[in-house]
């Protein structure tokens, strides 16, 4: 009997598996609406474009199929000016833009992707963007015409403590939402150039399964991608190849090419430093060279471009927006945004292993020396012209047989030559780890992770099997410049922002409270995001600064 009730208990068991996992399946939506939101749509040479990319599935739920999207700003001509990536949290992500005078002046397209995204671009998301370059000919296009506010309805979710200001004085902000969600707040000067083009509203959506011609999405993280080939251009198959994000916090992979000489990596973290280092490894190794591929970007002919126009009204908008442009780049060091400190992440060893931090043991002036004094379990070869470094295997009766890997800063060194002549009093700590040792397809009998005390070690070795610092690198999150004149410190500063906020990362219920700038006249305050439902939210405040 009780054999029977234990089958019956696992076929129960297996069927609610199975149940679950198709409950599960059906709620994965294979839909992903794009949209990417500015801080504004006409912008003047010297101004920043800031924007935020939300990527939702078909329930306007962060999409669980891209970690990574792509926003791009396409000319008339069909080509990008910019293409930023973006590593997405909970759906979404923010970047920048500055405005230099080599664009000319024109409609542009603001443009929302992901890899998911690319097969289909006749579902792309995009805004326009009006760039008008005062110092360029394409200025002087102007048309008479009226100029008419467009009237805006709030529902009080958002407000302002009072509804005029001077200048300099202290602006608090009220947001009180219904629900949590992801919003962001722009906070900037309504003028007659603000009108060229309208904010964006809606998502864009497009449901379709992978096929042939479709990229497949970024599931798990950043993708990084190219080809090995010989002298001769031919596909170089099973060539051992590493990539390294090296510093204090690094991130190491390594992989094999296929037969046609390809090879892939999977970044699950964002690594937002600019120091990257590809590497072809083995004995040949510079008889190879690599090639990196292209960031994949959609096809943008069927965007579609009005004419460009800059109507008289908005002239003067344009002069005054200029002389204030050139204000505050001359003291840009002031009203600056800064970069976020990066996130730190366990390195791929996790925390296994023995640390031998060297201010700890008596400093000896060579590797050599602090392998065979300071390291228990290591001993170093020199077969011919070439070292090796050896980790000891704690097991009794187990003979350890090959060479240890060996990192510096996160970059694998196949030749080990260099760190026998690095000064040993630049580094900082030695971690050892006996036993064998998988990184990706690579088998090492130990790893030996060595980390210098500025966390910028040079590889010396040269030549077209290395690349170095040719990835592009996802936006860095930033903490935007909020104005402060509680106290008299920057009072004999100029002030000419017409940009008082911009927080891509905003709390449902929240006070915020920044300056005035000594710029006078009507600005808004654009409250817009995603709540915990779904619900798209767009509310808007005014006030004025006299």
């Amino acid at each position: 009997m009780s054999a029977i009730k234990l089958l019956s208990l696992s076929v129960l068991f297996a069927s609610f598996t199975v149940f679950a996992q198709q409950n599960q399946a059906k709620s994965f939506s294979l839909s992903e609406k794009i949209k990417v939101q500015p801080n504004a749509t006409a912008f003047v040479s010297g101004e920043t474009l800031y924007y935020k990319m939300y990527c939702l599935d078909s329930r306007n739920q962060a999409s669980q199929l891209s970690k990574m999207g792509y926003v791009a700003l396409v000319g008339r001509d069909k080509k990008p000016v910019f293409i930023q990536k973006l590593f997405l949290e909970n759906g979404s992500a923010a970047g920048d833009f500055f405005v230099p005078t080599s664009i000319a002046s024109g409609n542009y397209k603001l443009v929302g992707y992901t890899n998911w995204r690319i097969g289909k671009p006749e579902t792309l998301f995009s805004t326009d963007i009006v760039i008008v370059n005062p110092f360029s000919s394409e200025s002087d296009k102007v048309e008479n015409g009226a100029f008419t506010l467009k009237a805006r309805s709030a529902s009080g979710a958002i407000s302002t403590s009072k509804t005029k200001f001077a200048t300099r004085e202290k602006i608090e902000i009220l947001t009180k939402l219904q629900q949590k969600g992801n919003y962001s707040l722009t906070v900037r000067k309504v003028d007659s150039l603000s009108l060229l083009a309208d904010f964006p509203s809606g998502f864009n959506t497009a449901n379709y399964i992978t096929n042939k011609t479709s990229a497949l999405p970024e599931l798990r993280g950043e993708t990084v991608s190219g080809k090995i080939v010989d002298k001769s251009g031919n596909s170089a198959a099973d060539q051992i190849v590493s990539l390294a994000f090296p510093g204090k916090n690094f991130a190491s992979k390594i992989a094999k090419t296929d037969k046609s000489g390809n090879f892939r990596f999977t970044i699950e973290n964002p690594y937002f430093n600019k120091e990257s280092l590809l590497q072809v490894a083995g004995e040949n190794r510079q008889d190879f060279t690599i090639k990196l591929d292209d960031v994949k970007t959609p096809d943008f002919s069927s965007l579609d471009f009005p004419a460009y126009t800059v109507s008289a009204w908005a002239k003067k908008s344009v002069e005054a927006r200029s002389v204030s442009n050139q204000i505050e780049n001359a003291y840009y060091k002031h009203h600056r945004d800064s970069v976020l400190a990066f996130p730190d992440y366990d390195v791929f060893y996790a925390k296994s292993g023995t640390v031998y931090k060297l201010d700890n043991y008596t400093r000896f002036p060579t590797l050599t020396e602090t392998l065979t004094e300071v390291l228990e379990e290591s001993y170093y070869e020199k077969k011919g012209d070439n070292y090796a470094i050896v980790l000891r295997e704690h097991i009794i009766g187990y003979d350890s047989t090959g060479e240890s890997g060996v990192f510096v800063d996160g970059i694998w060194l196949s030749n080990l030559n260099e760190i026998f002549e690095y000064p040993t009093k630049n580094i900082d700590r030695i971690t050892t780890i006996p036993g064998y040792y998988y990184v990706g397809p690579m088998g090492f009998n130990g790893l030996v992770s060595i980390q210098t005390k500025d966390g910028n070690y040079d590889l010396k070795a040269k030549g077209t099997h290395i690349l170095r610092d040719a990835i592009s690198r996802p936006a860095a999150p930033k903490r935007h410049f909020l104005a402060d004149y509680s106290s008299a410190s920057s009072s004999r500063i100029p002030d000419y922002r017409y940009q008082l906020a911009w927080i891509p990362k905003l709390a449902s219920e929240a006070s915020i409270s920044f300056f005035a700038s000594d710029v006078k006249g009507t600005f808004e305050a654009i409250l817009e995001g995603i709540s915990e439902d779904g619900t798209a939210v767009y509310e808007v405040a005014t006030f004025e600064v006299n």
